[in-house]
């Protein structure tokens, strides 16, 4: 478990008892922190999939970033290429990027792994494609990727 203070503590701490409470997975940069992975901003709520058709009492998920989709609830984290895959579709391509970078330095999912799961998907995105053409595992930390993500889209950081 990751240890910081505050309302990011919080995020993390409760995220294993959102995951029982909604009968999900975490998610995106939740489940990005849980394999160990840099991201470029902390969650302030956990992230929880739940399948596609799941039912969820609006006051259980309070203080929790829900997202229905197709998953396969094996555990209490998504799997490592879906969570790259997850933060390439739903976050900013600066937020995303360092996400999938780590991804790689970790050794958790490579290179070829992200193309052909990418190539497999129905309608995989501009966004997708293009994440994982420039991600890259030798990338220090998440200010290098984010910088790279800027400097690609000739963007501001204003």
């Amino acid at each position: 478990m990751l240890l910081w203070r505050g309302s990011l503590w919080r995020a993390a701490d409760n995220g294993d008892s959102a995951v029982r409470r909604l009968g999900g997975v975490l998610s995106h940069t939740s489940a990005a922190l849980r394999w160990g992975w840099s991201v470029w901003r902390q969650p302030r709520e956990p992230w929880v999939t739940i399948p596609q058709h799941g039912s969820v009492d609006p006051s259980r998920r309070r203080g929790v970033r829900l997202v229905r989709q197709d998953v396969v609830i094996d555990g209490v984290v998504i799997a490592p290429i879906q969570t790259v895959l997850d933060c390439a579709r739903r976050l900013p391509f600066e937020e995303a990027l360092p996400v999938a970078d780590s991804a790689l330095r970790s050794g958790a999912v490579c290179q070829s792994e992200l193309s052909e799961t990418v190539g497999r998907l129905p309608r995989p995105g501009p966004a997708s494609s293009r994440l994982i053409r420039l991600s890259d595992g030798r990338a220090d930390n998440p200010f290098e990727s984010v910088v790279r993500a800027f400097a690609t889209e000739n963007r501001s950081f204003a």
